[in-house]
């Protein structure tokens, strides 16, 4: 199974242009405290608990990183247990549960997610879904470790969550965090920058020592998740003031809101013009 598994893997690495299948398995792994890793891949930042009773992981999954992921859970654990959290993401939308499954983990989504896998799957993918789905919080004990799931306000898309791990003081804020750049607004699932700002607004009071694990990027303290909240909140500000003020699309583009920003945040995958016409066509929240 587990050759199958990475035979078309390897065929998904040549489709998609990786360049070959050590890089498209590639994992980086940060320790985070006792049990609790970051690990990186090129689909992004995921967060794993891991000891005795098994592991769990959150964040956006790609079967072109499962194996490698695994790999590393397995140098940590003799437990075979696993419970993976599906983030929405770009590779969630066309992966399924990204493999995990065949390897025997429990695949969990928001009730939001499942019904887009399989609308993907019917137009004539082979995939595989999440067979637990939540609504609000699923929460899981183990490893002496608490890890609480919560579904936030519509932000990069309408399934957006956080993952919470209590102990290691350690919260995953998904795609409502890019430190490597402008984060991404999904507005065909139904994001929207308000949501966003709302959900990492609720955690720039906390202990200064708190983690955030972004989606992208090098994870960041209280400090600077403040600071990238306030330029979130600067530049939606100012475009929606231009839009008041009568500007078109273009022309808010053309006014550059976020110059003040852009050395530090307009080089990575979101360029300053994408990120403005996505704050611009982002419907306010009501």
């Amino acid at each position: 199974m587990l050759g199958r598994l990475l035979r078309h893997w390897h065929a998904l690495a040549a489709l998609v242009g990786v360049a070959g299948p050590a890089a498209a398995q590639r994992v980086v792994v940060q320790e985070l405290g006792a049990g609790v890793l970051m690990l990186t891949t090129p689909a992004g930042n995921s967060v794993a608990s891991v000891g005795s009773d098994g592991a769990v992981v959150a964040g956006v999954q790609s079967p072109l990183t499962t194996a490698a992921i695994e790999a590393e859970l397995a140098r940590r654990t003799a437990s075979p247990r696993r419970f993976v959290v599906l983030a929405p993401g770009d590779s969630g939308v066309v992966a399924g549960d990204a493999g995990w499954s065949a390897l025997g983990a429990t695949v969990v989504a928001h009730e939001f997610t499942r019904p887009r896998l399989q609308k993907w799957a019917g137009r004539g993918g082979s995939i595989r879904l999440p067979t637990v789905t939540y609504s609000q919080v699923i929460a899981f004990d183990l490893n002496n470790e608490s890890v609480h799931v919560v579904h936030m306000p519509p932000g990069y898309s309408d399934d957006d969550a956080i993952v919470h791990f209590h102990n290691a003081r350690v919260i995953h804020l998904g795609s409502s965090l890019t430190t490597d750049g402008y984060p991404h607004v999904d507005l065909a699932q139904n994001g929207s920058i308000d949501g966003i700002i709302e959900t990492v607004g609720r955690f720039t009071d906390s202990p200064a020592d708190t983690r955030f694990v972004p989606r992208r990027g090098t994870l960041v303290r209280t400090a600077e998740l403040a600071d990238y909240h306030a330029m979130l909140t600067a530049v939606r500000d100012t475009v929606r003031a231009l839009a008041k003020a009568g500007l078109s699309e273009d022309g808010i583009v053309a006014a550059r809101p976020t110059a003040a920003f852009d050395q530090r945040w307009g080089r990575a995958r979101i360029s300053p013009e994408q990120f403005v016409r996505m704050v611009y066509r982002s419907k306010p929240a009501s």
